[in-house]
């Protein structure tokens, strides 16, 4: 087991903590660290995008978790990648809310690096031009186009790299052209107007 037990963040060598959660379920000193580790991997599975193993966690542990603390944690967790699966935004973001208000730490960390991947999986998965529309600002978590340029802007590098991951480089680097080139027009949350932000 690493020294560094419970990982502080899941961006770091996301698989590396995968593959340690799986080894902690079959060696004696899961007992050690029992509270944590499903609910660990479940979010390092969101953070991935990898809704299938995350499925396959929950089945796996749902009627055999050791703690009701255990349980209530991995239940939480799944409550936000099935959520994913299905997308539903608002269980999404406010079952985030939930675990950064009540988890223990690191959990109530990995809320947020759970939320931003999902945001960059989203802004890859559609044309910018979908970016202007309300439903897209409801599945960011956002109320304004500024946040979305806002988000895009400071998760630039992240972007490109989950893109690279994604086999969808060209797609960032228009997304990424978008900020520094061009006027974007959001409409409102009436629909009454367009918004012309210029970056």
């Amino acid at each position: 087991m690493s020294n560094n037990w419970p990982p502080q963040t899941l961006l770091v060598n996301t698989e590396g903590i995968i593959n340690e959660c799986e080894s902690l379920e079959v060696t004696p000193e899961y007992a050690e660290r029992s509270v944590l580790v499903p609910a660990i991997a479940m979010a390092a599975f969101l953070v991935t995008g990898e809704y299938v193993y995350a499925r396959h966690l929950w089945r796996r542990w749902k009627q055999n978790c050791p703690s009701d603390d255990e349980a209530q944690a991995l239940t939480d967790w799944w409550r936000v990648g099935r959520a994913m699966m299905e997308s539903k935004p608002e269980t999404i973001w406010h079952s985030l809310a939930r675990i950064q208000q009540e988890h223990p730490a690191p959990l109530n960390h990995y809320a947020t690096e759970v939320g931003d991947a999902y945001r960059r999986r989203v802004i890859l998965k559609y044309p910018k031009t979908a970016m202007r529309s309300q439903p897209f600002l409801r599945l960011m978590n956002f109320s304004t186009a500024e946040q979305v340029q806002q988000f895009i802007a400071q998760n630039q590098e992240a972007l490109a790299e989950q893109a690279a991951n994604q086999n969808k480089a060209s797609q960032i680097s228009s997304i990424i052209g978008m900020l520094e080139t061009t006027p974007v027009s959001f409409p409102k949350f009436d629909g009454s107007s367009i918004i012309d932000l210029t970056i």
